[in-house]
């Protein structure tokens, strides 16, 4: 409990400092502040086989969904079923990307990816289609920045308040599950 509820303070503070810090970090910081820092301590929190794991699937799902804003811009029609087949594209192609990578990265990471750059563009894109070019890089920026703030927060309450007193973290033995198998140190020596 104790680590639940420090871990959360740190994680509102980062994206209290954050929002307050959007002049610094990027005007839109101020409006996804707390959706970025959130989903970087989901990042953590929700542990994947190794610490690059979620990360790398967070920005496969934020490219591919960046590339299938580029592609409603400049290729498909601004009706619904030009955004239609932009959505089955967007997690089609993030499906493929992260099952080639043979189960090292969750798909759970990648549609947060894809969630990510909805919250952070959907809005600016509907208001200004034609912006694309100049809009987009600020928000998966933004994206990136406040997702770090939070992944590195959470990593490092992680650390401080449990790595400790936990033993080696070691991949499930081949079992297609994200979910780690925790080793101690007294059963790792009666392997």
């Amino acid at each position: 409990m104790r680590k639940v509820l420090v871990t959360g303070a740190l994680l509102g503070i980062t994206a209290a400092v954050a929002v307050l810090l959007g002049g610094l970090l990027g005007q839109s910081m101020q409006q996804l502040g707390l959706l970025t820092v959130a989903l970087g301590g989901v990042l953590t929190l929700a542990r994947a086989r190794t610490w690059w794991a979620a990360p790398a699937g967070l920005a496969i799902g934020m490219v591919v969904a960046l590339i299938g804003y580029g592609l409603r811009a400049l290729v498909l029609p601004d009706s619904a079923g030009g955004r239609a087949v932009a959505a089955f594209l967007v997690v089609v192609v993030t499906a493929a990307l992260i099952a080639s990578a043979g189960g090292r990265i969750p798909l759970w990471s990648g549609l947060v990816g894809i969630v990510a750059m909805l919250a952070a563009y959907e809005r600016a894109y509907t208001d200004a289609p034609s912006a694309f070019l100049t809009e987009s890089p600020s928000a998966f920026t933004t994206v990136l920045v406040g997702t770090g703030l939070g992944f590195l927060v959470a990593t490092a309450a992680d650390v401080l308040l449990d790595g400790a007193g936990r033993g080696a973290q070691v991949s499930s033995p081949g079992d297609g599950s994200d979910a780690p198998e925790l080793v101690t140190a007294h059963s790792a020596g009666q392997a």
